[in-house]
């Protein structure tokens, strides 16, 4: 943040201890999230049936270009992801998402782009892993098996998820309750600390706000604007903050949004225009 504005940076004020997370490769690149970082994440896109049509591409060649923009702009990290998480999307295979994933991630990393990988299914996981995913972005995948067995086994990152429903797919309405953050940050309390116990530490929190629900949008927005300004209570977690800006019609919504995020401590931000790159530049969050 510039020194005229402020005399620290604005995640300063908060005192609340975060369990610091390394990303890295082996002898490759790495970031570590503490509580004072931010870091920007690039949503690189393999569904073809995605709605954000600037972010999809169709195979390693158009990804490496996707990335290097991203890295221009100031992204540390890149989500690639096969599966679309929207409420109404097809449900492709595990052969499919295996397909049309795996590539891609090999590319990115051969390139030292370091990669987090968007799935709910075990298997997907282990391969993606194995090609050098660095942290494993499960929206439901929380429930499966195979997923919990393997971050047992690997110490792999994950990113624990905030949604209303079985899955991203399986969703109605947004419920609106009173003090709604602190609920939302309570139930996430309560699974990362059921995650822990099963041997699962490394860990960060998702309040959930890019997920997709049916129902009433201009309400539904409103619930994400309580969530951001409320950001506190999930510092409270002692987990470092992921988020994904919501993707709004009107750009200026997607800035305002991201603009809240940053301003009330987020630690890793994913975002699908360059424009909220620009925006974390020029407020002084990205070097």
């Amino acid at each position: 943040m510039p020194s005229s504005v402020y005399a620290n940076p604005p995640l300063a004020w908060f005192d609340c201890q975060v369990k610091p997370v390394v990303l890295s490769r082996g002898s490759g690149s790495a970031i570590t999230i503490t509580q004072d970082s931010v870091s920007l994440v690039g949503v690189v896109n393999l569904s073809p049936c995605s709605t954000v049509r600037h972010t999809v591409v169709s195979g390693p060649e158009e990804a490496l270009h996707l990335a290097d923009a991203y890295s221009s702009a100031g992204a540390a990290l890149l989500d690639v992801g096969a599966q679309s998480s929207r409420y109404d999307a097809p449900i492709i295979t595990v052969a499919e998402e295996l397909r049309l994933l795996i590539p891609t991630v090999e590319a990115l990393v051969r390139r030292g782009y370091l990669v987090c990988v968007e799935t709910a299914r075990g298997e997907v996981a282990r391969r993606s892993i194995d090609v050098g995913a660095v942290l494993l972005n499960t929206t439901a995948g929380l429930d499966d098996a195979e997923m919990l067995t393997l971050l047992k086994q690997t110490a792999v990152p994950c990113i624990v998820t905030y949604v209303e429903g079985k899955s991203p797919h399986d969703v109605s309405t947004f419920s609106e309750e009173a003090n709604k953050p602190v609920r939302i940050a309570e139930r996430l309390r309560r699974r990362i600390s059921e995650l822990d116990q099963l041997g699962i530490k490394s860990t960060l929190a998702d309040p959930g706000i890019g997920i997709s629900y049916r129902g009433d949008y201009a309400r539904y927005t409103d619930q994400q604007i309580g969530i951001l300004r409320n950001l506190r209570e999930f510092r409270a977690l002692g987990r470092p903050i992921f988020l994904s800006v919501p993707r709004k019609n009107d750009l200026d919504r997607v800035i305002a949004l991201a603009t809240l995020a940053l301003e009330n401590g987020v630690n890793l931000l994913r975002f699908h225009d360059r424009e909220v790159a620009r925006i974390a530049t020029f407020l002084g969050y990205i070097k």
